[in-house]
């Protein structure tokens, strides 16, 4: 079978057989990845410009070498009878895992759920009683844009995948992390679920963490890919299929633990992304309601939002929306600025467009949160505390008795609590002679040391001279309540 090579600046030459592009690279889905950014950084670190193409790429590229390895170092993988259908349908749910995902990531694809339609176009394309079980069962549920994935999948490639030589309902599976439940013979079919849609380390999370850092330039742990996936296998453990490591790619599970929990301390919560998103996602209600001026913002959004946007051209009062990718976003943007005439009048829109923030965040990091903080105590920082609930209009005061003559923005509270990865025990199993053990048991790290409650304060820009005194001024009152 003849391929086709891309050249990708993380992982060297990708190779895909013809047909895989005939039939699904080079189709419209597909093709609109390329105008979707991968990440939310781009903001802080300009180089990040890599999108969900490039990226669905690599994970095609990482997930062969995962199942040649697997097939390669699993004994008990010779009397799998449909080995080739697992095999080949893994591969391409790798490279179909984000066909659905919303313009500008993970920023407005809650949108497209927002009134929990997706599970039951899925349950409805899936048509099969134990996956209605499994969706429905206590495992942690798919996000929107995977289950999207998946509904695109069923409705747009089905035909393809078996002519591929997969199962579309496995790979939809895979794509949303959906594991056989119900059925007791499918243990293969969920290590390799686990491998794309997994808890700790799959292809996805493999290829994203290398990209993100080679992309935005910044120093963390690096990752040697071949090692790690060359030490997979799947093993039997009290009677049951797991994916295992050798002992030697130990230096490895925890590279790409540290590198995806360095993204979340510190560049996805960065208070330049956090804000930059806030003012994006207020801009895109404006151009919600521009394109539907007769409707509420909820039902707005659910129309610019539609999943079958997607799939078709949907009709909205003011125009026609049909794959949509950042870009058409942005257009719209303009367009509603246009309309505007471009006014003196306060927009997100013309904010985001412009750079023009005129927020800015009380404290910078967590280390400044809990350096201003120190000897406050613990229970007036948490969510449900005084600092987060309800030091609104003291701040509010304070603004208005510093500029009793001028109208500035309100202030705004944000969460940024990092998702810090904390291994459970049986998430990661590691081969050690002729035991397996739990990672867990084989590292000597407690509990990385975050608050369990993180968030920013932003207040008008024409406070930055004064913003010290403002946290002296919420630390005072703090402590007069603790008295």
């Amino acid at each position: 079978m003849k391929s086709k090579s891309f050249l990708d600046p993380v992982h060297g030459y990708i190779n895909i057989p013809e047909d895989i592009c005939d039939k699904i690279i080079d189709t419209a889905n597909f093709q609109r990845l390329r105008r979707v950014e991968q990440t939310s950084a781009r903001t802080l670190f300009p180089g990040a410009r890599h999108d969900r193409f490039i990226h669905s790429l690599g994970v095609y590229h990482i997930g062969c070498k995962i199942s040649r390895h697997i097939v390669q170092n699993s004994e008990n993988l010779q009397s799998v009878q449909n080995l080739e259908t697992i095999v080949k349908s893994y591969e391409l749910a790798c490279l179909l895992h984000d066909c659905g995902h919303a313009p500008f990531s993970h920023t407005f694809e809650s949108y497209y759920d927002s009134n929990s339609i997706l599970s039951t176009v899925l349950k409805e394309c899936y048509d099969d009683e134990y996956f209605t079980q499994d969706l429905e069962g206590p495992l942690m549920p798919a996000a929107p844009h995977e289950i999207l994935s998946a509904i695109i999948v069923l409705k747009v490639y089905s035909k393809t995948i078996c002519e591929l030589g997969g199962d579309p309902q496995l790979v939809a599976r895979m794509i949303t992390g959906y594991r056989y439940m119900a059925e007791d013979d499918k243990g293969i079919e969920n290590c390799f679920i686990s491998l794309l849609n997994g808890q700790v380390i799959d292809a996805d999370r493999i290829d994203y963490v290398c990209r993100d850092r080679w992309a935005s330039g910044y120093k963390a742990n690096t990752l040697d890919i071949e090692r790690l996936v060359g030490a997979m296998s799947i093993c039997k453990h009290d009677n049951k299929d797991i994916v295992c490591f050798n002992k030697g790619a130990m230096y490895e599970i925890q590279s790409v633990i540290d590198m995806k929990d360095f993204q979340q301390m510190y560049v996805f919560t960065h208070h330049k992304i956090v804000y930059d998103q806030f003012i994006l996602k207020k801009a895109i209600e404006e151009v919600a309601m521009f394109l539907s001026p007769n409707e509420d913002s909820i039902t707005a959004l659910n129309m610019l939002f539609n999943y079958n946007t997607m799939l078709e051209t949907v009709n909205l009062a003011t125009c026609k929306i049909y794959l949509p990718a950042d870009d058409d976003l942005v257009f719209l943007m303009k367009q509603c600025l246009i309309t505007k005439n471009n006014s003196e009048e306060h927009s997100y829109a013309k904010e985001w467009l412009n750079r023009e923030h005129v927020l800015i965040p009380l404290w910078k990091s967590q280390a400044e949160f809990l350096s201003f903080f120190d000897g406050i105590l613990p229970d007036h920082l948490t969510e449900a505390g005084w600092l987060f609930k309800r030091s609104g209009d003291v701040i509010q005061k304070f603004i208005k008795d510093e500029f009793p003559n001028r109208k500035l923005p309100n202030c705004i509270f944000s969460k940024a609590t990092p998702k810090i990865k904390i291994i459970k025990p049986n998430q990661i199993h590691v081969k050690i002679g002729n035991k397996l053990v739990c990672y867990s048991k084989l590292i000597t790290m407690t509990k990385k040391q975050v608050i369990d409650f993180f968030f920013y304060i932003f207040v008008p820009a024409e406070i930055k001279p004064r913003k010290l005194e403002l946290i002296e001024h919420l630390v005072s009152h703090m402590k007069r309540i603790n008295q």
